[in-house]
């Protein structure tokens, strides 16, 4: 629900939201209603048609999808040469075999695909993009990904 935070923080965003499940997509919809500037859509982003955004925000998501849709999904937005936004979670340590076990439980234990901060920084970079990290302090392991097109 990042979208609809950020749609009511500013009316001159432009929010669209991506989403396989189309039952979650009317679920935020349905919690959109009334903010004219955010609408979600039931896409595939490795093989369905999606619009040029200034920016690409990608929140606790690629590490529900294999390795190779991460990277379609990345090489396909790069092409754009849009700002990049990923948070995800740092793959070492404790907090993240603590974050490993919420995320098995919330998925009723579903494959998760995980990759370190330092694998990201150079996969983002290796398409083009200058990356910035930044670390959020917490209980879990959380990462930024800031990346601007070269």
């Amino acid at each position: 629900m990042v979208g609809i935070y950020l749609a009511l923080k500013s009316e001159k965003r432009a929010i669209v939201g991506y989403e396989l499940n189309s039952n979650r997509v009317k679920i935020a919809n349905e919690a959109a209603t009334g903010l004219p500037n955010i609408k979600f859509e039931v896409k595939d982003l490795t093989k369905d048609d999606f619009d040029q955004f200034e920016t690409f925000l990608m929140v606790d998501f690629l590490h529900h999808i294999p390795y190779e849709a991460q990277m379609m999904i990345l090489q396909r937005i790069s092409k754009l040469r849009s700002k990049i936004i990923i948070k995800e979670i740092d793959k070492p340590g404790f907090k993240y075999y603590l974050n490993f076990c919420c995320d098995k439980i919330m998925t009723k234990n579903d494959k998760l695909y995980f990759r370190k901060s330092s694998s990201w920084v150079r996969i983002i970079d290796q398409m083009g993009y200058e990356v910035e990290l930044k670390r959020i302090k917490g209980i879990f392991p959380h990462v930024v990904f800031i990346a601007h097109p070269r």
